[in-house]
């Protein structure tokens, strides 16, 4: 009788198959779904992360706003602004306030670039506008 080697690996010994990788099989589906939950869990993480700065910036940049006199008070919205999120893009309604007590609108706006895409072209469409608000009465008296 001829022994061919490569045959002896499928072989059906009695009633049982031989397996033989049958767990790598398992570990790369099972690995594939783990990542997809871990790297889940980081962009949720990024983007909480991201909206807190530009809460924090908006409202920097609205207390800023509100104790500096009318002329320069987008200027220093912004400056304060930048100092927390440098790449922000900042709209304060109206830009120059000239009442005490009138309310200020600053909004600190950003485009979130997701890392998935670079993983699978499939989630390019990931990548959405953020934005941090916060409105303030004005308080500078001259």
């Amino acid at each position: 009788m001829l022994f061919l080697p490569f045959l002896h690996r499928t072989m059906i010994v009695g009633r049982r198959v031989e397996q033989r990788g049958a767990a790598m099989v398992e570990l790369a589906l099972s690995l594939m779904i783990l990542m997809l939950i871990v790297f889940g869990i980081t962009e949720f993480g990024r983007v909480m992360y991201t909206k807190l700065l530009l809460n924090n910036a908006a409202r920097e940049a609205a207390r800023t706003a509100v104790v500096t006199d009318p002329i320069h008070a987008f200027g220093a919205a912004t400056v304060a602004a930048q100092k927390i999120y440098p790449n922000g893009h900042l709209t304060m309604s109206p830009e120059s306030p000239t009442t005490a007590g009138q309310p200020i609108t600053v909004t600190v706006s950003v485009l979130f670039q997701s890392i998935v895409p670079n993983l699978d072209p499939s989630f390019a469409k990931l990548n959405v506008t953020l934005r941090g608000e916060t409105t303030m009465r004005y308080e500078y008296l001259p």
